[in-house]
């Protein structure tokens, strides 16, 4: 049986979509803080608005967990605000390295891939006495923590703290089980004295723990604890 010749004609424009993901902070988060994942979606250079974008975290380089979605605004960007938390599907965050990723959706474009760590955070008491006798030891005390649960400090044994009078550093020493530390010194001049306690955590800045000690009269009450904080990766996992 004979068949007539037949064809169909449609058009096809061919897109080209680009997603283009940014972090901050970058490279470093700090667990149970909020940190900005942003997207931009164009398509031949043009923003595009109203489109769906999820982002992933590649947990430990190895497994995807979705953090989130969020839709592009009129400039093709998307934003999504989340709070790091210690643990995802049972994937324990902080001292590991992750990957994050945008993914257009449902088109399924993928975005570029960050890398960032997620470091505890850490914080140290500090003691000192309010007056000191020149010639005289005295005691510099304290205690360095970290947070290794929501609302939970812990203490951070084993670990190097160091201590400063008017920037001079006074002695390094390391920490006990329970994460507490102790240094004698002594002033040979009257005069006013800011020391200060560090925990440089582990390839990491850190924020000191500062107080001052006048030299007047013999030592009284201690001055109250303060607390200052820093970031932890522990050595070895990454």
């Amino acid at each position: 049986m004979p068949y007539l010749a037949t064809a169909a004609k449609k058009s096809v424009t061919a897109l080209s979509i680009k997603v283009e993901l940014s972090v901050f902070p970058p490279e470093l988060w700090e667990v149970d803080t909020v940190v900005t994942l942003k997207a931009k979606v164009t398509s031949n250079g043009n923003p595009l608005a109203d489109r769906t974008v999820r982002f992933w975290l590649i947990a430990r380089k190895t497994v995807a967990k979705l953090i989130g979605s969020a839709t592009t605004d009129s400039e093709g960007i998307a934003r999504l605000n989340w709070t790091v938390p210690f643990t995802i599907d049972g994937y324990t965050l902080p001292c590991y390295e992750h990957q994050v990723q945008a993914e257009l959706y449902p088109e399924g474009v993928s975005s570029n891939v960050e890398t960032v760590k997620v470091a505890y955070p850490t914080k140290i008491s500090l003691s000192v006495p309010k007056t000191v006798i020149v010639g005289q030891y005295f005691t510099i005390s304290g205690k360095l923590l970290y947070k290794s649960a929501k609302d939970t400090w812990s203490p951070l044994a084993g670990r190097t703290v160091n201590v400063y009078a008017n920037d001079k550093l006074i002695k390094s020493v390391t920490t006990g089980s329970d994460g507490s530390f102790e240094v004698k010194h002594k002033f040979d001049a009257p005069g006013t004295y800011t020391i200060v306690a560090n925990y440089l955590g582990e390839g990491l800045a850190a924020r000191a723990a500062v107080l001052t000690a006048r030299l007047l009269s013999p030592a009284t009450s201690p001055l109250p604890q303060v607390i200052a904080g820093g970031l932890m990766l522990l050595a070895g996992v990454l």
